[in-house]
């Protein structure tokens, strides 16, 4: 699901095999990996199962709100994509769950979940200067 959030996208798994099975014939594939059809990729992907979650009711708006605060910041600055690229690897987004309510029904339990979505940078300030490490917080 992570994957999904990230790319706004989502195949279900079982659909997702066949479909990797079939992509190569489907797309007519050549062997520099480059399709040799005129089929629309995205069409293509839809009638295979591919779910645009911000359709979905559950992640509506999800990427509507401007979250930069800051209107002198421009993440797609050639520098500023310089720097995230230096330290790309070192950069990794936290899932952190914790359960809200738990229910039980007969042999049936239902349990109720928040999540937190947060990005942590695996070097300390020891290591990067504390604008480098500010500027990955962003």
């Amino acid at each position: 699901m992570l994957k999904a959030l990230w790319h706004g996208i989502y195949m279900p798994k079982e659909k997702r095999a066949r479909f990797s099975e079939l992509w190569r014939t489907i797309m007519d594939i050549d062997l520099d990996g480059k399709p040799q059809t005129t089929k629309n990729v995205f069409s293509e992907f839809s009638s295979a199962g591919l779910v645009d979650i911000t359709n979905d009711p559950d992640f509506n708006g999800i990427y509507d709100e401007d979250m930069n605060e800051d209107p002198t910041y421009e993440p797609n600055s050639p520098e500023e994509k310089a720097v995230f690229m230096k330290y790309a690897e070192s950069i990794m987004m936290k899932l952190t769950f914790s359960t809200v309510q738990i229910q039980q029904h007969e042999n049936i339990f239902i349990f109720e979940t928040a999540y937190w979505l947060s990005n942590a940078i695996k070097y300390n300030q020891d290591y990067l200067d504390i604008c480098t490490y500010q500027r990955l917080q962003k």
